[in-house]
């Protein structure tokens, strides 16, 4: 396991040559294999604050719960977490109601 120095957890994956990096969710930075067989840093993506949402009605694996929209007021939504903010803070559920398909977070 390894983490960026944002202390971030660094995910692999693979490159379009097929060689593994390890990639920071949070801050874009990539680590590659050198050839002694540890890592070295290689480049830094520029982080996009947008977040891609797919359609929750194409996507069966999204749960769903009775919480009241604040648009419609209908009871019924799907919902999902996303760590947000930092590894030791608690991650965010985002919730999309079922009838009218807005999205909004929980509040705490």
């Amino acid at each position: 396991m390894e983490f960026c120095e944002c202390g971030a957890l660094m995910m692999p994956k693979k490159d379009e040559n097929g060689n593994i990096l390890l990639i920071c969710g949070k801050c874009g930075k990539t680590i590659s294999k050198d050839s002694s067989g540890g890592y070295t840093i290689s480049s830094k993506i520029e982080k996009s604050e947008t977040i891609i949402v797919q359609d929750p009605s194409k996507s069966p694996s999204l749960s769903s719960t009775k919480i009241k929209c604040p648009s419609c007021d209908s009871m019924e939504a799907y919902y999902w977490m996303e760590q947000t903010r930092n590894i030791d803070e608690p991650p965010t559920r985002f919730y999309r109601c079922k009838k009218c398909g807005k999205t909004w977070r929980e509040t705490w």
